[in-house]
Formats: C-alpha cells, sequence, structure tokens
C-alpha cells in the first residue's frame, strides 16, 4: 500500500496562523513527509472559501507551493490534488503540469477535479450541468498537448485549438500520470473507462458505500480505453480529518474541530449543488447532517475520519486494503503545526513501514 498527504492549507481554531506562517508550515511539513516515507504530496485548488468559510482554506494557487517544495525534495511526488481543470483552458493546464514536471525533474503528476462550489462556477464563467462533459474533454485535450512533440490541433464542444505547441516539454514520457477525483459510481465508472486512476472517499456515507464505489472502479477497468495509452488503474482512498498522536484520546480531541468544520463545509458547500444535473448524488448528503457533531459515529461508519494512535490507524489502512484499495491519502490539515509534524513523524515510524511490510510477506507468500 502506498501513502500520501493532501492539504488545502486549512487553519482552524483560535490560534489561526497568518497565511505567511501557514505557508512556510506547509513546506516544513512536505519536507518531513517525504523523511517519513509518503510517496505524493498535494494541495487542493480552493477558490473563496477563505475567512468565512470553516475550515479556513487558504491555497488558490498551488503551483506556487508546490515549486517551492519539489526544489527542497528528492523523491516526493509533486500531485496537483486537484486541478479544477474545467475553469480553465486546458492548454495552460498542460503547461502548467509541464512546468511542474521540469522543476520537479519528473516527479509531477495530475490530479483533475470538475470543481464542487457554485461561486467558483459564477466567478470562472462555467455551468454546473457541463462541467462533466467540460472535464472530459479538456482531459483529453491536456493529454494530446503533452504526449506529442509536435502542434496539435482540436475540434470539440468547447474548445477549438488549431496547430498550437506546447512549451516546455514534460520531462515524463509519454506524460504524468493522471487521477481524478470521482466519488459517484458514475464518476468512478467514468475515470475507469479513460484509464485514469480514482482518488475517492466514502463521503461520510460508510464502508458499505466505499465498497461499491471501490467495485465499480474495478468493474469498469477492462473496458478502458487508456487517455495516455496506458492504463493506471490506482484507486486512492482521501481521508478527510487525520491525528496521529502517542494517546488516542489526544488525536481524538486534536480531530474534532477540523472533523466538524470539513462536514459543515461539504454540506454548506455541496448540498446546493444536488439541485443541478450531474451533482443529484449530493442529495444524500442531507443524511448525513444528523450525526455531523457525533464524532465517534463519524469515525466508525466510515474510514473518512481517522484518529487514534498508530495501532488504530493501522487497522484503518489493514481495512482499507483488504477492501481493494492501492493508496491511502491522508488529509493531515487544521491541526496545529505541532500536532501535523507529530502525526507525520508517527505516521513514518509505524503505520507506513508496517504496511510495507505486510504487503512484503503477501508478495512472498503469493511467490
Amino acid at each position: 500500500m502506498k501513502f500520501s498527504y493532501v492539504t488545502d492549507g486549512g487553519m482552524t481554531g483560535p490560534d489561526r496562523p497568518t497565511y505567511a506562517e501557514r505557508y512556510k508550515n506547509l513546506i516544513t511539513e512536505a519536507i518531513a513527509a517525504e523523511e517519513a516515507g509518503f510517496l505524493a504530496w498535494g494541495t487542493s485548488e480552493t477558490h473563496f472559501l477563505g475567512p468565512a468559510a470553516l475550515p479556513k482554506v487558504t491555497v488558490s494557487a498551488p503551483d506556487s507551493l508546490m515549486g517551492a517544495i519539489a526544489t527542497q525534495t528528492e523523491t516526493l511526488i509533486m500531485r496537483y490534488m486537484v486541478m479544477p481543470i474545467p475553469f480553465y483552458n486546458p492548454i495552460q493546464c498542460a503547461e502548467r503540469i509541464a512546468t511542474m514536471d521540469v522543476i520537479s525533474e519528473g516527479r509531477c503528476e495530475l490530479g483533475t477535479g470538475r470543481g464542487n462550489n457554485l461561486p467558483a462556477f459564477q466567478v470562472f464563467g462555467v455551468e454546473p450541468k457541463d462541467t462533466r462533459p467540460r472535464w472530459a474533454e479538456s482531459l483529453r485535450i491536456i493529454a494530446k498537448a503533452l504526449m506529442n512533440e509536435g502542434p496539435i490541433s482540436y475540434d470539440g464542444e468547447f474548445w477549438q485549438i488549431d496547430e498550437i505547441e506546447i512549451n516546455p516539454r514534460p520531462v515524463q514520457k509519454p506524460m504524468p500520470a493522471v487521477h481524478s477525483v470521482a466519488t459517484g459510481l458514475d464518476s468512478v465508472q467514468a475515470t475507469a473507462r479513460m484509464g485514469i486512476g480514482a482518488i475517492t472517499w466514502d463521503g461520510y456515507f460508510g464502508w458499505d458505500y466505499l465498497e461499491k464505489i471501490i467495485a465499480a472502479y474495478r468493474g469498469a477497468v477492462p473496458e478502458a480505453e487508456p487517455l495516455t495509452g496506458q492504463v493506471n488503474d490506482n484507486l486512492s482512498f482521501f481521508t478527510t480529518a487525520t491525528a496521529c498522536l502517542e494517546r488516542r484520546e489526544d488525536a481524538i480531541a486534536a480531530v474534532e474541530a477540523r472533523a466538524f468544520d470539513f462536514c459543515d463545509l461539504i454540506l454548506d458547500t455541496y448540498t446546493p449543488l444536488a439541485k443541478t444535473s450531474t451533482y443529484e448524488y449530493y442529495d444524500e448528503l442531507e443524511r448525513v447532517r444528523s450525526y455531523s457533531r457525533d464524532l465517534e459515529k463519524l469515525m466508525d461508519i466510515g474510514p473518512s475520519v481517522v484518529a487514534g494512535d498508530p495501532d488504530d490507524l493501522l487497522k484503518v489502512c489493514k481495512r482499507l486494503e483488504a477492501e481493494g484499495v492501492d493508496e491511502v491519502v491522508f488529509s493531515i490539515d487544521s491541526l496545529s503545526h505541532e500536532h501535523h509534524m507529530e502525526t507525520i513523524r508517527l505516521l513514518g515510524k509505524y503505520v507506513i513501514p508496517e504496511m510495507q511490510r505486510e504487503s512484503g510477506r503477501e508478495t512472498a507468500a503469493v511467490s
């Protein structure tokens, strides 16, 4: 099993740092994650969810942070988690990805999404009903621009491109790996059929819903017509709140504000989208409201909120692996910087090596 780290630069609690302090800490935490054995680091690109939102999320321009981190690390993959490609011209997206691949010396990966908050759709001039076809068309153009050495053309529903060649060229051939956030059954199937990795979660609906998501993705992979010429069938699960401390009770206390605030953010941001076409499944989130302030329930129903000592986190990771998850993307965010660093340290000391030993034993047994 692989482990990666995602952050939205969240700042929760009474002693919120300044933007400058939080960004400096994000860089320090990413460097610590490489030392702890994490595969990839990434940040969501989030717009218009600043001081009025809980948690206060602060990263609207991830390229700057990723570039700073890439120059201070050697093995850590810089993965966009995620780039909302329907908001942009796909040629601009391809240029950003190629530039990051050069800066990181071939350590860039693209995580994509179609966007999920109404203010961003309004400001960027995108209709919610168009996000799925825009995402698919933009992704095809991005792949074509990154893989082809010469000029490309494209005549689509949303974009018409004539004889354009991007610069710089990516280091990785044919192109950096592609993943997409997919949380609905239709979305994970569409992702699998494009031959790209899925980053998913249980939506606070629980383990049963996650099993359906995994089955839908795995079932559609054999039908893949790979976008990049090769199938990436990596299935990642991302947590929304993570704390790993020496004492379980300390971890639970540390993660509570993040867990509740993220629940509020999801309910307040996603529920309005349930009224728009192609986001209908968000309507299911209303039932989450009944237990959005019950931390034990949130932790028990599914693996989105993960808090405890290293043994507690190992149990969750082992179950995710048994369910068919290839990678856990831990959201370690909106705690104190000290708790972030301790969580990274303990995951690197106990959880990551133990899960890798478990995988090694399984491989040996099979062979």
